[in-house]
Parts: C-alpha cells; sequence; structure tokens
C-alpha cells in the first residue's frame, strides 16, 4: 500500500500537514494534522511498502512494544483509508 500521488506533507510553523493537490484539492475535505509518529508513517507510505514493515518504522524509532506499534498502525492505516489517501 502507498499514498496516493496527490497528497504531500509539509510543515508549517512546526505542524505536519497532509495537502491534497490536483483534482484532491477540489474533493478532500479539510486537512490532516501529524504527529511525528504519523509524519514517520506517511513518508514511508511515500513508496510502496507493507503494514508490517510499517510496524517496523515505528519500533527503529521508538521504545514500544509490538503490540503498541502495531495498534498505532492499525488506527493510522484506518484514517487513511477513511479518508481514501491509500491506494
Amino acid at each position: 500500500m502507498k499514498i496516493k500521488e496527490n497528497y504531500i506533507l509539509r510543515s508549517i510553523a512546526g505542524e505536519h500537514i497532509v495537502v491534497p493537490v490536483g483534482k484532491e484539492a477540489v474533493t478532500f475535505n479539510g486537512i490532516m494534522t501529524l504527529n511525528q509518529s504519523g509524519k514517520l508513517l506517511f513518508e514511508a507510505l511515500q513508496n510502496d511498502i507493507k503494514e508490517s514493515d510499517l510496524v517496523k518504522v515505528l519500533l527503529d524509532e521508538y521504545e514500544v512494544t509490538e503490540d503498541v506499534a502495531r495498534q498505532d498502525v492499525e488506527a493510522f492505516l484506518a484514517k487513511l483509508k477513511e479518508k481514501d489517501l491509500l491506494i
């Protein structure tokens, strides 16, 4: 899975914000602000990646258990799917 190409990540005033571009700017309602772990996952999703690899991204960066990392990844992916940002 990966992020659709018409969504980019920008840092504005210390906030990490997902910005729709092109036709997505017309159809996407609202904005999406990410915390640091969300930013890491969003960046990893710029390339085709498996869910298990996203868990590893969090495990490599943070001192959390695999269960906590997996739950965070599942919640993040659910939000992206809800907003239709994944292909």
